[in-house]
């Protein structure tokens, strides 16, 4: 018997058709909180998840650190924060690279995300 957790990502994974939300990849799929936890997204909720391929979950994180930073300067509210994460989609040229680094098998440096 799946656990809750386990029986969510199932769900989440068959939804989009086990693709990458971001740039349709196939491999190495991994389910994110689009509003994380520590936000005050739901852990469980369906809608509050999609499936993400890792680079592109890792650009979305380093975007995470990039808000949560504005945050804690009080550059940013909370709020802000959560509508700039749920609608963030990185560039195509950084999901590009990402990818090519990704697939060829090499260590990937992660770009710098910082916006004006």
């Amino acid at each position: 018997m799946l656990s809750k957790g386990q029986a969510n990502t199932l769900q989440v994974r068959s939804r989009r058709g086990h693709i990458c939300a971001i740039c349709n990849s196939r491999e190495n799929l991994t389910v994110d909180h689009i509003i994380p936890m520590k936000w005050g997204g739901s852990k469980y909720s369906p809608d509050n998840k999609r499936v993400l391929c890792a680079p592109c979950h890792g650009l979305k994180s380093r975007r995470e650190v990039t808000l949560e930073q504005q945050v804690m300067q009080n550059a940013l509210s909370v709020e802000q924060a959560k509508e700039k994460i749920a609608n963030y989609v990185p560039p195509n040229h950084q999901i590009e690279k990402m990818i090519r680094g990704h697939n060829a098998g090499s260590v990937v440096q992660m770009p710098s995300l910082k916006q004006n």
